[in-house]
């Protein structure tokens, strides 16, 4: 279970900030009440009837009218009208025309209406454009800082917003709640603890360490580095605890493992929302202790979708497929994801037929359901019917998406190495078509923090200053755990290269080089702590237990699925993720 940052209380804290600039906007307006943009007036009338659509939500007429009078002027109060309704309808279109009808009569720097216009954009998903809106404004005052960088908090781009963080600082404007508690999210994102410790103690000096909408991303950060007794502590000394508070803190505690504390903090919750029952089914289950998970799960009020959801993944995770099977038949009303979870639960554990079978009798088939049974096939070694499949997916008018493409080409890749090559055909095909629907596999990429810097490896990376140094650490430890045992799966390699070459790709990966250079700069005994932006592959797993023991270190690797402990040669997931 992830706990985001808008689930952090931040929530409350966006609201008292669209209050504030809502005052802002109040005197905004007195102020632009006289004011026009040029000497001329514009026509009262059209003006009138422009902000009239806007109140009523007629978004589209009232852009018309602006667009269709080249010559029409606005005050800068009508604009700001106008770009609330793009915010509203998340019209970028429109905003964009707004924006473009701003430049072309030169509309004076505002700080307000800037302000607008880069939340606009945001607001409707184009980050890009909204940081080059922030980047021209001649001055910028907190609410500028604190919306970009939770703007990038938000999207996915956590450097960005440390950077924006660090920048705020540096123009000695002052970080309010929400730039914190977007800043501590991007830190929980990259799992850079050194940033947020150097947060967290700004934080203490600022005595906003027991502000509730501080302190929930501030747990959640630690719980997410692995230092599950920090976030501990900074839950005991709160002041005052929301529901949030108790769910994120549970949620640190399954995620690392602890299921015991979970269950103990569960037990004396004073109030229990349907997120906390679900939060302890999914870690009981997660964690491989299912008979436990079903007992919260028979004991839980009022089961939703996602409790059912949870419960029958959890079973067919841990392969107890027929008790999947019976939940299944029990839920009142069966929806995708619980089509879904079977079909992932019947072909993980190498039953294709049984989830062949259901697959077909699925009443409404979506992405996810073909992507679950075409990755079961290839998975299990049906690479000609993974194929198969996917050109059924085609014919179907379903549109393929990265995780399509994900288990296709090994199929392809497979089916080549098993023909001698005849394949390779059908992957540069299948690379094609990506290329055409502009869809492009997400590249691996892995992370790790040393000295409150993050440094990002790529698959392959050669761009770093200690390459050199990184790639021998590598093939040391390639050598050494080839004496222990380890044996390369090269099926993991989407490539035709002879086996000596798909070796070495694979020893090249973006963790193993996180890795290597973790070991390299930090001292013996200490953990390495790695976040991954996509599952870790399975060759991947196998060689970091074995670096775990060869090195006689901790590695903590966080992937797009779950938290992996590795130590001693063993894993904290059990070999499933």
């Amino acid at each position: 279970m992830e706990v985001f940052w808008v689930n952090n209380g931040s929530h409350s804290i966006l609201e008292q900030r669209g209050k504030r600039m809502r005052v802002s906007f109040f005197f905004f307006q007195r102020r632009m009440a006289t004011t026009s943009i040029h000497q001329t007036q514009p026509t009262n009338t059209l003006l009138a009837h422009v902000k009239r659509l806007c109140k009523q939500g007629s978004l589209k007429e009232a852009v018309h009218i602006v667009c269709s009078h080249s010559n029409l002027t606005l005050d800068l109060c009508t604009y700001v009208y106008l770009l609330q309704g793009c915010i509203q309808k998340k019209s970028l279109i429109d905003g964009k025309r707004i924006h473009a009808h701003m430049n072309k009569m030169g509309v004076k720097e505002d700080m307000v209406l800037h302000n607008t216009l880069v939340n606009m954009y945001i607001k409707c998903g184009n980050v890009a454009d909204a940081r080059r809106v922030f980047d021209q404004m001649p001055e910028r005052d907190a609410c500028s800082w604190t919306v970009m960088i939770a703007a990038y908090a938000r999207h996915g781009f956590a450097d960005e917003a440390l950077n924006l963080f660090h920048q705020m600082y540096q123009t000695g404007v002052e970080p309010d709640e929400l730039a914190f508690s977007s800043a501590l999210s991007a830190c929980a994102s990259l799992a850079s603890l050194e940033w947020g410790l150097e947060i967290h103690q700004e934080i203490i000096r600022r005595g906003l360490q027991f502000h509730v909408y501080v302190a929930n991303p501030l747990l959640d950060m630690y719980a997410k580095c692995g230092k599950i007794q920090e976030a501990r502590e900074v839950f005991d000394r709160m002041h005052q605890r929301t529901i949030i508070s108790w769910n994120a803190m549970i949620a640190g505690y399954t995620q690392n493992g602890l299921v015991d504390e979970a269950l103990k903090l569960f037990e004396g919750m004073p109030q229990r929302n349907v997120v906390s029952w679900n939060a302890m089914i999914a870690g009981f289950a997660q964690n491989g202790f299912v008979a436990e998970a079903l007992k919260f799960f028979r004991e839980m009020p009022q089961p939703n979708e996602v409790s059912w959801n949870a419960m029958i993944a959890g079973f067919a995770q841990n392969g107890l497929l027929d008790e999947a099977a019976e939940l299944f038949k029990e839920m009142p009303q069966q929806n995708v994801v619980s089509w879904n979870a079977m079909i992932s639960g019947y072909a993980q554990n190498g039953l294709i037929d049984a989830a062949l079978k259901l697959f077909k009798e699925m009443p409404q088939q979506n992405e996810a359901s073909w992507n679950a049974m075409i990755a079961g096939l290839a998975q299990n070694g049906y690479f000609e019917e993974a194929l198969k499949l996917y050109r059924e997916m085609q014919l179907a008018a379903v549109k393929p998406d990265t995780k399509t493409f994900a288990s296709i080409l090994p199929a392809c890749a497979n089916l080549a190495a098993l023909e001698q090559g005849g394949r390779w055909n059908d992957i540069e095909k299948v690379r094609k078509m990506m290329n055409d629907r502009g869809i492009k596999k997400t590249p691996g990429c892995s992370w790790i923090e040393i000295n409150k810097e993050v440094h990002a490896f790529l698959t392959g990376d050669r761009s770093h200053p200690q390459t050199h140094m990184i790639y021998k650490e590598v093939e040391r430890l390639s050598s050494e755990m080839k004496v222990a045992g380890y044996v390369p799966d090269t099926t993991f390699v989407l490539n035709d290269v002879k086996e000596e070459e798909m070796e070495q790709i694979l020893c090249h990966h973006s963790e193993r080089l996180a890795i290597a250079f973790g070991l390299l700069n930090t001292p013996p005994g200490t953990i390495v702590r790695v976040v991954k932006n996509l599952r870790v592959c399975g060759d991947c797993h196998t060689a970091t237990k074995f670096i775990s023991k060869i090195v006689a270190r901790e590695i903590v690797v966080r992937d797009a699925n779950r938290y992996h402990h590795f130590k001693d040669g063993q894993c904290s997931c059990g070999d499933y993720w």
